[in-house]
């Protein structure tokens, strides 16, 4: 049981206070078991100690707990002055400290503001004195990101979120025209600044899926990495300090968000939309745009059920609140074609079809167009039922060709778990282990 909350909760003190109290009681506890032993009370002092050693027991416990939540701080500010000052890394211990002092007490901080802005009135037409800023309203592939909006992109495991997601973001970051649209539809757009909070690969992924072709990423491309935030507060803070460093028409894609906030409840997702919304005017203020596309698992489902706005995770906020709400299904043609399907568009007419787009290899791994389909002409099919027969028996001795070892490292890269390759050729997991070293 976490005893803070309640201590909190119970009398509205901060943690201190709390350390404070439980000291001044224990040590009257002490005192109070002093006095027993004077009066020879033998039960009176049983009582006393125990109630002296449990309130010791609480009083470290706080005290530790304050000691965590002021470390998790330190550290979070000092990422934040590293952002905006590079150069603090061949800072003295003392420096740093200093640096992450006066990032605290700046009139601007870089955290994103809490407090609710003061309703404004005027007339529509003034509305034309500030769109005009913002170029190029409809991003580069339509239906599935737009400029200066928050997009999100959802699949079960192993669909190809990352894939799509790092793509769209090298895209931006190149400039042209996306693959994932139709040649000659999509709209020709001019690279910018992208972040990609990647919490979901590591280098061995990046390596097999970038770096097998020669394929060499834009400057204008940057990584995120070690995305251990608290919660989704520091995210949106860490996410303000680059942007508003950059000052330039900027991406953002966050590669989970699962991943960083394991519980996504309704209240914290009003709340952090909110946030990337306070991110989103105040860029727009300084007259640069940003655009979000933050990438999430659904909550549940086979995959044979169409992907819908209430399987994103979160998903009331994120269907008021969301520019667009794009989903990738299996197909039931093969397992490198998948269905890219928009389920909400803010700017334009919801498409009755789906695009089926197909996964290759080269320059690096990515997805291109083939074709636009109805949706359940193309999805996977629910199994046949079957009888139940006894699981069959792993064949560790079972050779396993060059061809599959190929396919295997594919099935690996688009995110297949280790042990459903095993039981896909009915091997250990060992051998699928010692395959992907080759």
């Amino acid at each position: 049981m976490d005893l803070i909350p309640i201590l909190r909760g119970s009398v509205n003190l901060k943690v201190n206070d709390v350390n404070s109290a439980v000291g001044y009681a224990a040590i009257g506890g002490v005192a109070y078991t002093t006095y027993q032993i004077s009066e020879k009370s033998p039960a009176k002092i049983a009582a006393g100690c125990i109630g002296t050693v449990a309130l010791g027991l609480i009083w470290y416990y706080t005290k530790n707990e304050d000691r965590k939540g002021t470390k998790a701080r330190y550290e979070h500010e000092e990422r934040l002055a590293m952002i905006k000052h590079p150069k603090t890394s061949m800072q003295t211990d003392n420096e740093k400290n200093l640096c992450a002092f006066a990032e605290q007490n700046e009139q601007e901080p870089v955290g994103v503001s809490t407090s609710l802005p003061i309703p404004i009135e005027e007339n529509p037409n003034d509305i034309l004195s500030r769109v005009s800023t913002i170029q190029n309203e409809t991003f580069w592939t339509e239906n599935i990101l737009h400029n200066n909006g928050v997009n999100w992109l959802t699949s079960r495991s192993g669909q190809g979120k990352s894939i799509i997601a790092a793509q769209l973001g090298i895209e931006a970051a190149t400039g042209g025209i996306s693959l994932l649209v139709p040649q000659g539809n999509g709209t020709a757009f001019e690279p910018i600044q992208v972040f990609w909070y990647d919490v979901e690969l590591d280098d061995d992924d990046i390596y097999r899926r970038y770096f097998q072709h020669d394929f060499t990423f834009p400057n204008s491309f940057k990584r995120v990495t070690d995305c251990d935030f608290p919660n989704e507060s520091m995210l949106l803070e860490d996410i303000k300090a680059r942007v508003i460093k950059n000052s330039k028409n900027c991406a953002v894609i966050i590669d989970n968000l699962t991943s960083i906030v394991p519980t996504i409840q309704p209240a914290k997702m009003n709340e952090f939309h909110y946030g990337l919304k306070q991110i989103r005017k105040e860029a727009k203020q300084l007259g640069f745009s940003v655009t979000f596309l933050v990438v999430v698992h659904t909550k549940s489902g086979e995959m044979w059920e169409p992907i819908t706005d209430n399987t994103f995770a979160g998903s009331v906020q994120v269907a008021r609140c969301a520019t667009t709400l794009t989903a990738i299904e299996p197909t039931r043609i093969a397992d490198d074609i998948k269905i890219i399907k928009n389920i909400k568009d803010r700017k334009n007419a919801k498409n009755p079809m789906v695009s089926l787009v197909k996964l290759v290899e080269t320059p690096y791994l990515h997805y291109e167009y083939l074709e636009d389909a109805k949706e359940l002409d193309v999805l996977a099919l629910k199994p046949k039922a079957t009888r139940t027969a006894a699981p069959k028996k792993t064949n560790k001795k079972q050779k396993v060709s060059n061809e599959d070892v190929k396919r295997i490292k594919e099935m690996k890269t688009e995110g297949i778990t280790v042990e459903d390759i095993a039981k896909k050729f009915n091997v250990s997991r060992k051998t699928i282990y010692d395959k992907l070293k080759l």
